[in-house]
């Protein structure tokens, strides 16, 4: 597995900790989220639950009120934080927002930024509205081979099929042989072989029948954690080596590059668009780019992300030299907020070191889309 260069250490922190020299000063920040709570996007076929669209009002894949409602306090979360560094009164030099082009990012990023800019008195618009009105910024995810990961690439396929072709794969097929079988029998699965992405979608069901009180067959409970454990390595395939890894988030990194070359050089920093440098740079996406960004570094908490779950990465400024930049990297969920450290780099990583650590990942998108026209 990619990621023998980076450790990931779970250092617990209180929710208000920060690290480095107090006449450090911080830049920017950078952080990435899932979505929140939502319906179900599938379901096994016996399910009592999915096809009972009372449940679901808002259809399937939507975000529901909860998920608004976590959304909305994460971003809270994100102002306390970040009180003395983001103003309150939004301005569009300070923050960028961009997300998937899928009703349940977009409406999550809104959500959140109900939170992190609550309402003053200069900004009300109208008195039975109080919310300040932010854009949040997508592209089809047809044509977004940075944060939606939907384009087809043709080389990705064929490593990632052949990754599963591979012994150790075939190990993992052969030692969970019984519970395959299991499954198949309690969920109405008629398939030969159920394979580790099967339990990921197990994995998402469950959960969010579990989150809204919903009684669940006894096998649900039985065989959660060899579910759980087959979904978070489901998570791992799409960057499970070097090649898998800048072949899914390679544009990805490069754009990340582009954005800490601008802080550092107080330079324009060029996105859909438009030319700035925002002091916060907020993507809203899925548990699969949580998924890929956090194991391109080698750092992937073992775990399906949670919804809200967030990667946050915090640039700052070594002893107000405003050249000397370096970063640190941070996953909060709903009970913890984790420092990830940078093995070769340690903690207070040097923008240079960790692009280099990056390196071998970041592609253009040029680049990215030459390498997927797969040759073999």
């Amino acid at each position: 597995m990619f990621g023998t260069k980076i450790l990931l250490v779970f250092l617990f922190l209180k929710f208000n900790s920060s690290l480095g020299d107090e006449n450090d000063q911080l830049k920017a920040v950078v952080v990435v989220f899932r979505h929140g709570d939502r319906s179900p996007l599938s379901s096994w076929p016996n399910d009592v639950y999915y096809n009972d669209t009372s449940l679901w009002p808002d259809g399937y894949g939507q975000l529901n009120n909860l998920g608004k409602q976590h959304h909305y306090e994460l971003g809270q979360w994100f102002r306390e934080r970040y009180d003395n560094f983001l103003p309150a009164r939004y301005n569009r030099k300070d923050i960028y927002v961009r997300s998937t082009d899928v009703d349940r990012t977009l409406m999550s990023a809104e959500s959140n930024l109900a939170g992190l800019y609550p309402i003053t008195e200069d900004t009300i618009w109208n008195d039975n509205i109080l919310w300040q009105v932010i854009p949040v910024h997508t592209v089809p995810e047809s044509q977004d081979p940075i944060l939606a990961s939907e384009i087809p690439c043709a080389k990705h396929a064929r490593l990632e099929k052949e990754l599963y072709q591979t012994e150790e794969f075939q190990e993992l097929n052969r030692q969970y042989a019984e519970l395959y079988k299991n499954i198949s029998e309690v969920t109405g699965f008629f398939v030969d072989e159920v394979d580790i992405g099967t339990m990921s979608g197990l994995f998402s069901a469950i959960t969010i029948y579990r989150g809204q009180n919903l009684s669940l067959p006894s096998w649900t409970d039985y065989y959660w954690e060899d579910i759980k454990t087959l979904a978070a390595k489901k998570f791992q395939v799409p960057t499970y080596t070097t090649d898998l890894a800048r072949l899914r988030t390679g544009p990805f990194y490069n754009y990340f590059s582009k954005f800490l070359n601008a802080t550092r050089d107080q330079t324009p920093f060029t996105t859909q668009g438009l030319s700035y440098t925002p002091k916060f740079l907020m993507l809203s996406a899925h548990d699969t780019t949580l998924g890929d960004f956090t194991n391109s570094m080698g750092v992937y908490p073992d775990a399906v992300p949670e919804f809200t779950s967030t990667l946050i990465w915090e640039i700052r400024s070594r002893n107000q030299d405003e050249t000397d930049l370096y970063l640190n990297v941070y996953y909060k969920n709903s009970t913890d907020f984790s420092p990830l450290t940078v093995k070769e780099c340690a903690f207070d990583c040097g923008l240079d070191d960790f692009t280099a650590i990056m390196s071998p990942v970041a592609v253009t998108v040029d680049e990215w889309e030459a390498e997927c026209k797969d040759t073999n």
